[in-house]
């Protein structure tokens, strides 16, 4: 996880995302809603993983099972957000982005709160060891997980704490987005044709290696790697494109009528491709299932993206709702907690086969009370920090603070 999220000034106001005017910059809290919403899909995906019923999943089985794809969603906005000042820096030719204060930032958004997590969830596994689902690594393989370097051993794979996985996949897009942002000032030269068709080619890369490793089948730590998803960044860095591509042109807002179809659009899409692998439908070549497997998700949260972006009317109403909003702020520690929350509340007693429901009630107010423990103690104070230290430094442009 972590998705981006506001691309202004940590206020107050815009944690609790108060509705803004249409050309201010606070409009993009709205997206923090999306993003809450993509974590609790997340948290439902994995109370029904670990306390599924034996047997074939029913409706809200399947429904439940789908939910995973919310993941998807944090890419797609991750890009959204992330590329959109180098956008800008590339379009306006004034100089490139202060690259320190980018690392410090991102830095201060990924690390601090999950290593407090990894502190505490460890020895919280130990206790629970042999409970079902509890995967823990050897003791001389947790390093790993402090450099976040899970992904690059079968040893520590999806072990300890499972849906952290796709935080090294996050730290390789932020690493490698400075040079995308370098190759779209030096070579696109803010030019929106040459930087749609270097990040189309991004995708069709990421869509070549996927359908090599599905073809090849390289295993699973070549499949939780960056190129797998980077059509995922792609779809977001394209709409972050496409919104700037608007600005340029004096469109600050789009209408009511296209933000409604895109909302539409974007939930059919979504909803459509989670009934479509319902029915078990998701099979053929290696290039179709690459093209067909998760892609149909990523454009439909890209559109959802871009109409809470830059939208108006009731169709967007409900992403400047206080709940939702506040739920975006605290989502990445909703993110970190959920599964340890799940598998030790299981260990107690509360859950068990056939009793997601159970561990639902019990477990997802947990999860947010250490949700909101985390931002508030840990992220906010941080990330509040570091935004004063890098705004005062003089010189090039800073990419915004975002709460991701």
């Amino acid at each position: 996880m972590t998705a981006a999220s506001t691309t202004h000034e940590i206020k107050a106001s815009d944690l609790h995302g108060a509705a803004a005017p249409a050309n201010s910059p606070s409009r993009n809290a709205g997206l923090d809603s999306l993003r809450g919403i993509a974590a609790l899909s997340v948290f439902f995906f994995h109370a029904w993983l670990y306390n599924r019923a034996a047997g074939e999943p029913g409706f809200l089985g399947q429904a439940a099972n789908q939910a995973r794809v919310g993941v998807i969603c944090f890419f797609v906005l991750s890009g959204f957000l992330l590329y959109r000042p180098f956008i800008r820096a590339a379009r306006r030719q004034t100089g490139l982005l202060d690259l320190g204060a980018y690392a410090a930032r991102r830095a201060t958004r990924i690390f601090p709160a999950y290593w407090l997590c990894l502190l505490i969830v460890y020895p919280l596994m130990r206790i629970a060891e042999g409970y079902p689902g509890v995967r823990l690594p050897a003791s001389d393989d947790v390093w790993l997980f402090r450099v976040m370097g899970q992904n690059f051993s079968s040893d520590t794979l999806l072990k300890l704490n499972s849906v952290t996985w796709t935080l090294p996949i996050e730290l390789a897009f932020y690493a490698s987005l400075p040079l995308l942002g370098w190759l779209a000032y030096r070579v696109a030269g803010g030019r929106f044709g040459v930087q749609v068709l270097f990040v189309l080619g991004l995708a069709a890369a990421g869509l070549a290696w996927k359908a090599w490793n599905i073809e090849s089948v390289l295993g699973p730590i070549h499949g939780k790697a960056l190129p797998t998803y980077l059509p995922f960044f792609a779809a977001g860095m394209l709409t972050a494109l496409g919104a700037e591509w608007l600005r340029s042109r004096d469109r600050e807002q789009l209408g009511r009528a296209t933000t409604a179809a895109l909302v539409i659009a974007g939930v059919a899409l979504v909803v459509g491709a989670g009934v479509w692998h319902a029915n078990g439908v998701a099979t053929g070549s290696s290039l179709r299932l690459a093209l067909t497997h998760e892609l149909p998700y990523a454009i439909g949260y890209a559109l959802l993206t871009l109409a809470v972006a830059m939208g108006v009317g009731h169709a967007v109403d409900w992403a400047h709702t206080r709940p939702l909003a506040y739920l975006g702020a605290i989502s990445y520690g909703v993110y970190l907690w959920q599964v340890p929350v799940i598998l030790f509340l299981g260990h107690l007693g509360v859950g068990g086969a056939g009793e997601a429901p159970a561990v639902v009630l019990v477990a997802l107010p947990v999860t947010l009370a250490c949700a909101a423990a985390s931002w508030h103690a840990v992220e906010q104070p941080l990330l509040k920090r570091v935004q004063r230290r890098t705004a005062r430094a003089p010189g090039r442009p800073v990419a915004a603070a975002v709460t991701s």
